[in-house]
């Protein structure tokens, strides 16, 4: 089950990240389907050694940052 979530638009597009408590990281992509309800597409699945406490996006450099509970912070590539 998910244990976090945070969402961004680097490049212009939404995307969401969902974190779990045995260091997954599913990041997705959002768009508007034309349909009334979003759709939405795996953009890229990481996976960390132990807990993710948070995350948060920097849309400007289109980057993931995520806090490992056991390590530190984390910067992820998503270009």
């Amino acid at each position: 089950e998910p244990y976090g979530v945070c969402l961004g638009s680097p490049g212009g597009a939404l995307h969401v990240a969902a974190t779990f408590k045995d260091g997954s990281i599913d990041v997705w992509r959002v768009a508007d389907s034309g349909a009334g309800a979003p759709t939405m597409s795996a953009m890229r699945t990481f996976k960390l050694s132990s807990q993710v406490e948070g995350c948060a996006f920097d849309d400007e450099v289109g980057r993931l940052f995520i806090g490992e509970e056991a390590v530190g912070l984390w910067a992820l590539d998503l270009t």
